[in-house]
């Protein structure tokens, strides 16, 4: 069994890293191999959480100054830990030889049981592209409907590109069974409506003080506090996610994953609002933020990236005198070949704002 589990959120705050770590910790409990791979671009958060301070990270293998093994973290509680930090960034920009020596880098680090990657919050190519490579992906929500929204927008992303791997759900910060058997209907009902994908629950973390407790002390809970009501729940969610009928028929190595993964590093992605990136830049600000994109905005972002693609027009016919540079005439010839590709634009985002907006009425 070797289980590639991404886990993600969409946005910051809802408590993936704290679940990512204690998750791992309490495999390892169970007997399984476990690694954790921080690919959280420079926050490293899961440093924090356990109190850890790597000398090196992912981005000293890549510039050839250390091995895998030189790296890995192996913690007392059990499971080994891959600094990922800034050379998640370095990872996405290596060239084929390069790329080539670090999957094989990987294949050799040793045989998992799970591979479990804490991605960055947001909407970002490095989460898309971790969470298009994995065979599995742990969507953390709660109740808030910011977290909801920007879940949904990730996993819009993941739908356009084609992602075929199982996606659970776990509500985080939950006061009751109720509460989160109610936010997680809501939650599927409205990704089955929009998206045609079918969530499964994989469980709940209860609200807990002891959560914030071995926060400031730089402990898991699982650790600190193996009795309390959140450590139960981290039992729960590590049983459902080892029983036979959870494993997943695509289970893939390492040399696989991270084919995938570079494969999506350097694709051009399908975003929200029908376009493609032109780079490996934001997978989508509009999706994370609708109402933060006005018309005037993306008018002024088309008018920028069409450009190149407008040029040809332009000047493709010889027997027009090219006009000359800051011309009334070269002005209003760019203004007119743009203005169909601003509004196809505006009306994509448009109509993906207004997707959101019944999206939030369903989930509200």
């Amino acid at each position: 069994m070797n289980r590639t589990i991404a886990i993600t959120s969409g946005k910051g705050g809802v408590g993936k890293t704290n679940l990512a770590v204690n998750l791992a910790i309490h495999l390892a409990e169970l007997g399984h191999r476990t690694c954790l791979f921080d690919a959280d671009l420079g926050t490293a958060n899961i440093n924090i959480l356990l109190g850890i301070h790597p000398e090196y990270d992912i981005g000293d293998v890549i510039r050839g100054g250390r091995s895998l093994h030189d790296i890995i973290i192996r913690d007392s509680s059990g499971i080994d830990i891959i600094p990922g930090s800034s050379g998640v960034e370095e990872i996405a920009n290596l060239d084929g030889k390069n790329l080539d020596t670090l999957v094989k880098t990987f294949a050799h680090a040793g045989k998992y049981d799970f591979y479990i990657f804490d991605t960055s919050a947001g909407i970002s190519r490095n989460v898309a592209a971790f969470c298009l490579a994995a065979s599995e992906l742990l969507l953390v929500v709660t109740s808030e409907p910011t977290s909801l929204t920007d879940a949904y927008s990730l996993l819009k992303v993941l739908v356009k590109n084609g992602y075929q791997g199982r996606i659970r759900v776990v509500v985080n910060r939950c006061p009751d069974l109720a509460s989160a058997k109610e936010v997680f209907k809501k939650f599927r009902m409205t990704a089955d409506k929009y998206l045609g994908i079918k969530l499964e629950p994989l469980g709940l973390l209860y609200q807990d003080e002891v959560i914030n407790k071995a926060l400031r002390e730089q402990k898991p809970f699982m650790t600190l506090y193996p009795r309390s009501n959140a450590a139960n729940c981290i039992r729960s969610l590590a049983r459902r996610l080892t029983e036979e009928s959870g494993v997943p028929e695509d289970v893939v190595d390492m040399t696989t994953f991270w084919n995938r993964c570079f494969h999506y590093f350097h694709t051009l992605l399908d975003l929200p609002g029908g376009k493609k990136e032109s780079k490996p830049a934001l997978v989508s600000t509009i999706a994370a933020a609708p109402e933060a994109q006005p018309r005037e905005q993306a008018g002024r972002e088309a008018s920028v990236a069409p450009a190149n693609a407008a040029a040809k027009p332009l000047t493709s016919e010889a027997s027009a005198p090219a006009p000359k540079n800051g011309s009334p005439a070269a002005s209003l010839d760019t203004v007119q070949a743009l203005l169909p590709i601003v509004e196809r634009l505006t009306d994509s985002i448009l109509a993906f704002s207004q997707e959101l907006s019944r999206v939030r009425k369903t989930i509200g």
